[in-house]
């Protein structure tokens, strides 16, 4: 199902983006100085769709990166809990052990 909708909703953003390059080819000048427009210092010339298409996966990745990193305390908090998890498991195991140990001795004398 999920393979389904993956095709059914990327097909389409493939066709846009594939439509929107092919309208977009010309070169457009982009600059880093906004006071000197005239001879700006650093500039070069992109088409215009690649230009969008790179501030989308800039965007995209800043994106993801500050998430990323805004959601640090709970995979920390995940991990400590997991580790928990696993001390209270062994010990859980240890102590069915022992109990098991005591009941089979009690189990011995009484017969």
């Amino acid at each position: 199902m999920a393979k389904f909708i993956s095709w059914f909703l990327g097909f389409p953003i493939a066709i846009i983006i594939i439509a929107l390059s092919v309208a977009n080819r010309q070169p457009v000048r982009f600059s880093f100085d906004p006071i000197n427009s005239a001879s700006p210092i650093l500039s070069f010339e992109i088409p215009l769709y690649l230009l969008l298409l790179l501030t989308m996966i800039i965007g995209i990745v800043v994106g993801g990166a500050s998430s990323w990193v805004n959601q640090s305390k709970w995979r920390k908090a995940a991990r400590e809990a997991r580790h928990e998890m696993s001390e209270l498991r062994s010990e859980s195991l240890a102590l069915k052990q022992k109990v098991s140990a005591s009941d089979n001795q009690l189990v011995a004398r009484n017969s």
